[in-house]
């Protein structure tokens, strides 16, 4: 192992590439960090599950994670960063083992850490696939958010019983008239969990009129 110093983290449920943070985000300035070189099954394993640390591994990165905090040195009880290769992750853990959020990193910092440790052995970490974190698709952070805001927007619309605005979108949409409320909900959520992006598109800019 190595210790990796001076790196910023966006810890989410997913890992975002770094180009996908958002001006929002609690981006953290870590301090200090354990690094561990294993496989790239390993790392895929974490990025894409809900799993489970053997808790003889969660022992050695305790209290090991400093971070900056206004002006003064928090500690993380459970983090380190997991590379290999070709990929390099910071994950967090709760205090049972599992993995609470993901990070990746600024593409300079992250092949840094994969130079630097490149002599390192293999770890091989024991760990248990609990399931598959549950995601839309092969979309951007934006498209997901969009889609998401989009489901709410009708489902909000469908609960109110707001039948008329429904109607309107769904006719601008789709160029064809229906009077049931239960198919307008139907086919807007099939269309935009599909990712149609034209359905998904006009109903982004039919919002922007209606609340301008």
């Amino acid at each position: 192992m190595i210790n990796a110093y001076d790196i910023l983290v966006n810890f989410k449920k997913i890992a975002y590439d770094f180009y996908e943070w958002d001006k929002d985000d609690e981006i953290k300035h870590i301090k200090k960090i354990l690094c561990f070189k294993t496989n790239e099954k390993t790392i895929i394993d974490f990025l894409y599950n809900n799993v489970k640390l053997d808790l003889d591994f969660l022992k050695k990165i305790e209290n090991k994670t400093e971070f900056f905090s206004d002006r003064k040195v928090g500690i993380i009880k459970y983090a380190c960063v997991l590379y290999c290769n070709l990929e390099c992750v910071c994950f967090l853990f709760d205090n049972n083992g599992f993995i609470i959020e993901r990070s990746k990193l600024l593409f300079d910092e992250a092949d840094d850490i994969i130079s630097t440790g490149n002599n390192q052995k293999e770890l091989n970490i024991e760990y248990s696939i609990i399931s598959p974190i549950q995601k839309i698709g092969n979309y951007t952070r934006k498209e997901i958010n969009d889609m998401n805001i989009l489901l709410k927007y009708i489902n909000n619309l469908y609960e109110k019983n707001k039948i008329d605005e429904l109607k309107y979108l769904y006719y601008e949409c789709f160029k064809k008239e229906e009077d049931s409320s239960e198919k307008f909900l139907l086919k807007f959520k099939e269309s935009i969990k599909s990712g149609d992006f034209v359905v998904i598109n006009k109903l982004n800019a039919l919002l922007k009129l209606i609340k301008s």
